[in-house]
Parts: C-alpha cells; structure tokens; sequence
C-alpha cells in the first residue's frame, strides 16, 4: 500500500520551537528510508489524525520521497532535515 503524507512543520506560533518529525530511519539501501521506529512529532500527530484507518506510518514502512525528491536516501534524509 502506497500512500501520501503531508506534514506542516513550521510552528504553530510566533516563538515556538518547529515540530520534530519523529521517526528513527535507516537509509542503509540507499533509496529509501526504512522507519524503525516512530516516537513524539509531527508523524504521531498524522497517525492520531488517521487512527483506525490504513495510511497510519508505523514501523517497517519505507518512505520512498520527500518533497519530490526520490531514488536517494542521502538527499531525502537531508530534506528532512532542511525542512524540519
């Protein structure tokens, strides 16, 4: 199954720390972005949203682009991070 994640990462407020994506990844293929594990962040706040449905991110999921940027681990993991 194969689907789309938006995420606002700016903060809510003036002052306000931006949000942690919270997720560990492994890039180890080089293509993708294995997730591990997801803690505290933005991604737990889009699985409350979609609780109880199919497009929740869980561990064992792949992220195969960011921001359509794709085919690269290195450059999608640093897009995560300039955007975060």
């Amino acid at each position: 199954l194969e689907f789309v994640v938006t995420l606002r990462m700016v903060p809510a407020a003036p002052g306000e720390q931006r949000k942690r994506l919270g997720v560990d990844a492994d890039w180890a293929d080089g293509r993708t972005l294995y997730i591990k594990s997801v803690m505290e962040g933005a991604i737990e706040e889009w699985n409350s949203d979609h609780r109880g449905g199919d497009r929740a991110v869980r561990a064992g999921d792949r992220v195969v682009a960011v921001n359509g940027k794709s085919g690269d681990a290195q450059v999608m993991v640093q897009e995560c991070r300039d955007s975060s």
